[in-house]
């Protein structure tokens, strides 16, 4: 059967380092984890030598999914690597390759669980490096990796590379265990991974490291800021600021600055000293430069490319360049305009015009007489100001660009930054309304266990101070949200709360308050009114408990015929609380009995009927657990098993009835010798049979019917 398999290995980078220079060398350490599979296929385990090549991309030497050359096949069933090499070597003649890999064998017989190859030497026309080891004894398993580029997305060196390795099925050779000389695969089978497969786990078998050794590591490190975004040609500085870097290395460091093309700009200092208002539109990027001694290309206008030697780049920022357009907040007229604030009557401007506006944004905005912003409504008309206090407020009109920043509620319109014009201004004046006062309340806080079944009640709250037409006592959630309206805190029982923590409040009011009721939030309240100071409860959790699950039967019994009906087998599971007890109900859960086990029960003497079988686990304090109770009469911190069914059935009357005639007497001659005229009279039962017996009660015969038991020849017996 042909197997379907997907190649899959991971791949992490350490570390990678860029160089310009075109061969680097690099050691090679396999490390098994071959151990984390179970026990070794005796003193002959062992990897094979690790072979392969260096080379390029229009050579493929093995590929999961592909059919193995014949010197693959090799290695895969019994670790020999000339064919293999030979393969090699004609892949080197023709250019694709480099050079042969070779390196030591593995075997577990020692303390030594690596095999290292030294100063590989590759060079960027043959940048790839394949590897194979055959895991012996095996029909055809290898550990191996395909065409690992030592070079990085930038064409450049990388200085650390770590493989996991799993393992592969060849599919040339049958079997599923440690074993050789195995009947051949035929025909071939793609070559598929086996992790999680055979003698195999889902762990690596390896782990494969190159390590860069010709080289002085540099890191052009990590910069974070922005990305930013600037209207040029404004005659406003736009300079980046935040900007950090952090793990450079190298004897060198340089900021750059490039087009969207990767040509340089500008080598400033920092970033921050470059002006970009001046640098026309468009997009640029801040890069860091590290490097050695030796760097050549490194000057205005010339490209990233043309870098050569030991450097690194780091991350980019971009920065985008806009063009100033134009804009004009225009010209606004009404008003001014003078309301009585916080009476719960909707305070709305009306009759505001706008004339000679231009830009592509267009935003109201009302401030503060101090400039700051209190709100950005889609029009005047919008905002009621009846909730914004006593005081005075202004509205202006606002046109800008895309990239504005500071426009935000609670900032200042001093701190816009960006292409952007103000309108003149109309006064709003806030006066004050009647006067309310929520009052100060004292006591507590409260903290409960909650859930028990024991009334949770808090007392000696007092209020003081409160002024106001209407009054309320109010409880919420730590969201705010409205739990309850209670007439006094005393009368709310937080035991059927929940676990949490929720807040009493007095409320005094106004006529004509809106959003005072449960579920609603208490920043939805609207009119005149006024909150007191909060009072805290929290609600803890009771103990945990937990009745359990219980296993065994159905159980059905033949009650009432003098046999004891014990339960057998019943088992108990994942219970937890202080107290527990077996409990036996009728059908309508009435409480039966209380037994020690539910082994303890005779349901013989029950009668007939169905019943049933729970665990209870409970703390201290439960009430209503007694006999001829209701289950639904618990009352406490308890919890309940699941349920086993008791069906106790009625006894069946039987009777083997009377039988008549014989007795019978034979000689045993030669001659049949038949009983008959045999009768039964009384019988009952759901099933019959005719029995024949010797004298010690031993059973002869079963015939099913009075005409089998008058065929039967005694004269054999």
């Amino acid at each position: 059967m042909m197997k379907k398999c997907i190649f899959q290995f991971f791949l992490f980078i350490v570390c990678a380092i860029t160089y310009g220079q075109t061969t680097a060398t690099y050691d090679i350490v396999f490390t098994s984890n071959w151990e984390a599979h179970g026990p070794l296929p005796g003193p002959s385990a062992h990897f094979t030598e690790l072979v392969g090549a260096t080379h390029n991309s229009n050579v493929t030497f093995f590929e999961i999914g592909g059919i193995a050359t014949p010197g693959v096949e090799a290695v895969a069933e019994t670790g020999a690597d000339r064919t293999f090499s030979n393969e090699v070597n004609s892949a080197i003649q023709a250019g694709y390759a480099n050079q042969y890999i070779k390196g030591p064998n593995l075997f577990f017989n020692g303390s030594r669980r690596t095999i290292t190859i030294r100063d590989l030497s590759v060079n960027s026309n043959h940048p790839l490096v394949s590897l194979i080891s055959m895991i012996a004894p095996s029909p055809d398993w290898v550990a191996a990796v395909n065409s690992i580029s030592l070079l990085d997305d930038n064409n450049q060196w990388v200085s650390t590379l770590t493989m996991d390795i799993f393992p592969y099925d060849a599919g040339t050779e049958e079997g599923t265990g440690y074993s050789l000389n195995n009947p051949a695969t035929n025909p071939k089978e793609p070559m598929f991974n086996i992790r999680g497969m055979y003698t195999f786990n889902n762990q690596k078998v390896g782990t494969l490291v190159f390590t860069r050794t010709d080289a002085v590591a540099v890191d052009g490190g990590t910069i974070a800021g922005g990305p930013f975004e600037f209207t040029v040609g404004d005659g406003i500085a736009d300079n980046v600021s935040g900007v950090t870097l952090d793990g450079n290395t190298g004897t060198n460091s340089q900021w750059v600055v490039t087009d969207d093309q990767r040509n340089i700009l500008g080598l400033p200092p920092t970033p921050e000293a470059v002006n970009f208002d001046e640098a026309g539109v468009g997009t640029c990027f801040i890069y860091h430069l590290s490097y050695e001694d030796g760097l050549t290309g490194l000057e205005a206008d010339a490209n990233l490319s043309g870098l050569n030697g030991n450097y690194d780049l780091s991350n980019r920022i971009e920065v985008v360049r806009n063009a100033a357009v134009v804009v004009d907040g225009g010209t606004i007229a009404g008003g001014p305009f003078e309301f009585t604030v916080g009476d719960g009557i909707a305070d709305n401007v009306s009759g505001v015009t706008l004339d000679g506006n231009t830009g592509t944004n267009s935003q109201w905005v009302v401030t503060d007489d101090q400039r700051n912003i209190l709100g950005l409504p889609p029009t005047p008309e919008a905002v009621n100001f009846d909730g914004a206090g006593v005081g005075t407020c202004f509205i202006y009109h606002l046109s800008y660009e895309d990239g504005l920043t500071g426009l935000e509620a609670d900032a200042n319109l001093s701190g816009l930054n960006g292409n952007y014009d103000l309108s003149n201004r109309i006064e709003v004046v806030r006066n004050a309304a009647v006067v309310v006062d929520g009052g100060t309340i004292t006591g507590g806080p409260f903290e409960f266990t909650v859930g028990d079944g024991i009334a949770d009640n808090v007392s000696g709250v007092t209020l003081d101070g409160n002024t106001g037409t209407n009054s309320q006592w109010v409880v919420t959630d730590d969201q705010r949200n409205i739990l309850g309206l209670p007439p006094t805190p005393e009368a709310v029982n937080f035991d059927g709360a929940g676990v949490g923590t929720c807040f009493i409040y007095h409320l005094s009011y106004e006529d004509g308050l809106t959003g005072l009721e449960a579920d609603a939030n208490l920043s939805g309240l609207n009119g005149n009114y006024d909150l007191s100071n909060r009072i805290e409860v929290v609600r803890n959790a009771a103990v945990v408990v937990d009745g359990g699950t219980i296993a065994g039967g159905p159980f059905e019994f033949t009650v009432g015929d003098g046999i004891a009906d014990n339960v057998s087998g019943v088992t108990l599971d994942g219970n937890t609380g202080t107290n527990s007890q077996w409990v036996v109900t009728d059908d309508q859960r009435n409480i039966l009995g209380l037994p020690p086990t539910p082994e303890a029960v005779n349901f013989d003497g029950a009668g007939v009927g169905t019943c049933f079988i729970y665990h209870l686990s409970y703390e201290d304090g439960l009430t209503g657990l007694e006999a001829d109770a209701n289950l639904s009469g618990l009352n406490g911190n308890y919890d309940l098993s699941n349920r086993i069914e008791v069906v106790r059935n009625a006894a069946v009357v039987v009777d083997g009835g009377t039988i008549t005639g014989g007795p019978f007497t034979f000689c045993v001659d030669g001659e049949v010798d038949n009983v008959s005229g045999i009768e039964v009279s009384g019988s009952s039962g759901s099933n019959a049979s005719w029995v024949v017996t010797d004298d010690q009660g031993l059973i002869l015969g079963l015939p099913p019917t009075i005409e089998a038991l008058e065929g039967v020849n005694f004269d054999e017996a």
